[in-house]
């Protein structure tokens, strides 16, 4: 069986697209009406003859290739639609930017001014509109062809009677067969303007509206001429502005991703399939994250995500966590998910192997940092080295401190003692979220909790035990103290009765927690993006002592674990860090 597709009709296809190219060139340059009339024809014969082509090959490739080569084939005409669509909407804008319609304005009557600037006006709107709905469709939204066939239908009269040649709108014709014949590749439901996207369109219009303004400037135009351009400028700049407001808020409507967080169901989770996977997962309890459930096919949810959303961004915190066979198709799951919601991912705080998993899926990372653990098996108080841990636990005995780990349920007088101390520690600082715990007594119900004690009786610091059912290592959220009953270690007393705690319970190892930008871009060869970062962790101190955590750490971690941020393509760096101090910086789920 010959497994190519006939390359005569391959050959024949491209050479009918360059003709169908050469045909609108020449009828745009040309007013012979004899000239006009074969061009016409010529036209609909390459007209016909793509369309014939596009169909027959397509079928070819289906019977030889399978349904992916017929998909993949699909997105081609998809794309190629999209970009003819662009180069239309481009070319209808400058022609009217390019031409300087107020130049004999003075001259005309006024009702053929009105018609004229009305006609003009119309032409540069259609041109925007066809621009942003390339776009749309180039990005595979669902919803661009419910806009596209009415809008480039009317436009094609609308072009046709007020005296543009048929030839000129065979392309938009063609973009409108094209689009719907392979509308079946559109699969987002839903479009977010992006930051990126943002940015990029500023630079556009900054250019185009630099040039603009320039013309202005540099041709001799009599004064009242100058004021109308500039009144011109400033009206059809609000009337785009809210051509795209409409279109973009019919957009941005539709996806499935967002769900409120449903504990019961979490909880379930964990207890049935645990939560080993993501050292973060017992912050979901927190409440101020969505909750992504996988089900698998029996309908049970076996692997859940925790996220928030900023712009288009969905923020994951941590890697996903439960049943360990399902963990990669509910990535999948969810990445599809996201497509279809117009939101790219971000992984916050993942491991190297999940990583390389993410990196398959065309995502980037740049190390954030290192997670510190201690190895409760091998930590010991005894010997030389450990005389200033053990003077440090002797001291506070010695002064009648103690201390203890006390289960849920509570009193609401101890949480709100608890409460006291809090506000005590942060000093009236706000309270940070998302890969931070903040004081919630929800959260804090759920929590065994760690005090210090001192000789009075009276709660002095506290560290939450997060309820993430990790059998083999120990996690903690807040670590709070009374500023006015603070004494000297105090911290180290409870962390050290935390480790001594932790190992009786046969724990493994004690979660420090996140150590960031340490160790990043510490090599000749990293990244630029990591070498920056090696600069703002040795010179940003002033803002963060990045140094100061990574050392007090040091003196108890006996390992260092990298951790990775890990973001799609659509993403940029800069922009996903942004999104990153910003969603730490609230503690609810809303944008």
């Amino acid at each position: 069986m010959n497994l190519f597709v006939n390359r005569n009709k391959i050959r024949t296809f491209l050479i009918l697209i360059l003709l169908a190219l050469v045909t609108f060139i020449i009828g745009e340059s040309t007013n012979d009406k004899k000239v006009n009339l074969l061009l016409l024809l010529v036209t609909l014969i390459v007209f016909c003859g793509i369309i014939y082509l596009s169909r027959d090959l397509l079928r070819e490739i289906k019977d030889k290739y399978g349904e992916f080569a017929l998909k993949t084939s699909k997105e081609f005409l998809q794309k190629l639609s999209s970009v003819i669509l662009f180069i239309y909407g481009c070319y209808l804008t400058l022609s009217i930017i390019s031409f300087n319609y107020f130049e004999n304005i003075e001259s005309y009557s006024q009702n053929m001014a009105i018609k004229s600037i009305i006609i003009v006006s119309i032409d540069l709107i259609l041109g925007f509109v066809f621009i942003l709905l390339s776009k749309l469709l180039f990005d595979k939204q669902k919803k661009a062809i419910k806009l596209l066939t009415p809008v480039g239908v009317v436009s094609v009269f609308y072009l046709i009677i007020t005296g543009e040649r048929f030839t000129s709108v065979l392309p938009l014709l063609l973009v409108i067969l094209l689009s719907n014949y392979t509308k079946e590749i559109l699969d987002k439901e839903r479009f977010i303007y992006s930051w990126e996207e943002m940015s990029i369109d500023l630079i556009i219009t900054v250019v185009i509206g630099f040039f603009y303004i320039a013309n202005i400037k540099n041709n001799e135009y009599s004064e009242i001429i100058k004021i109308y351009r500039w009144i011109y400028l400033i009206m059809i700049l609000a009337v785009l502005f809210v051509v795209a407001k409409v279109i973009l808020s019919y957009m941005k409507h539709g996806g499935t991703l967002e769900n409120d967080t449903d504990l019961n169901e979490l909880n379930t989770l964990i207890e049935k399939f645990g939560s080993s996977q993501s050292l973060a997962s017992g912050l979901a309890f927190l409440g101020d994250k969505y909750l992504y459930f996988y089900e698998d096919k029996n309908k049970e949810k076996t692997v859940a995500f925790q996220y928030g959303i900023i712009n288009n961004k969905a923020i994951v915190m941590g890697e996903p966590f439960g049943k360990d066979q399902d963990i990669a198709d509910a990535l999948y799951d969810f990445n599809t998910t996201c497509t279809k919601s117009g939101l790219n991912p971000i992984f916050y705080e993942v491991g190297e192997r999940f990583t390389l998993n993410l990196h398959d899926y065309g995502y980037d990372f740049m190390k954030f940092g290192e997670n510190a653990l201690v190895d409760l098996e091998a930590f010991s108080l005894a010997g030389r080295k450990k005389s200033t841990e053990r003077n440090i636990l002797n001291r506070f005995s010695k002064d009648g401190y103690q201390f203890k780990v006390v289960n849920p349920p509570y009193l609401d007088e101890f949480l709100d003692k608890l409460g006291e101390i809090s506000n005590s520690w942060l000093d009236g600082r706000d309270e940070k979220g998302f890969s931070l715990g903040f004081f919630d007594k929800t959260y804090l119900g759920k929590s065994d909790i760690a005090l210090v004690i001192d000789k009075d009786g009276m709660v002095t610091a506290f560290a939450n035990i997060i309820p993430d059912k990790n059998r083999e290592v120990l996690s903690i959220d807040l670590m709070r103290y009374d500023l006015a009953k603070n004494v000297n270690s105090m911290m180290d007393y409870l962390f050290l009765n935390l480790y001594i705690y932790g190992k009786d319970k046969g724990y493994k190892y004690f979660n420090l927690g996140m150590a960031p930008l340490a160790n990043v871009g510490i090599n000749k060869s990293a990244y630029l993006s990591e070498r920056m970062a090696y600069i703002v962790y040795k010179h940003a101190n002033s803002i963060y002592s990045f140094k100061g955590l990574r050392n007090y750490k040091q003196k108890y971690a006996t390992i260092w674990d990298p951790k990775y941020i890990v973001y799609a393509k659509g993403n940029w760096l800069l922009y996903a860090l942004i999104a990153l101090g910003l969603i730490d910086k609230r503690n609810s789920k809303k944008d």
